[in-house]
């Protein structure tokens, strides 16, 4: 993660380009249009996977996430790691 934003859902909205989307609305009905805490993580080094990770297999090996909210540093001797390395 290389920034944690923080503002209202409009300037949250344009920091992350998320105001020049069309489903824009879904995020405004979900925080409110004036919300002022909203949070958005900057994420750099992203890899995408050749293999989606579903959220059953998540769970399977976590049962406590809850996305989108939950996220978490995946190290090496976290149960998840392994999962994650396989696709």
């Amino acid at each position: 993660m290389k920034e944690i934003l923080h503002g209202n859902t409009t300037e949250i909205l344009k920091l992350t380009g998320y105001d020049k989307r069309n489903d824009t609305y879904e995020i405004v009905e979900y925080f409110g249009q004036a919300n002022k805490n909203c949070y958005a993580l900057r994420l750099y080094d992203v890899k995408k996977f050749k293999n989606p990770v579903t959220l059953n297999q998540l769970r399977s090996v976590n049962p406590k996430v809850q996305l989108p909210q939950y996220y978490c540093y995946i190290k090496t001797n976290n149960p998840l790691y392994s999962l994650i390395c396989k696709n």
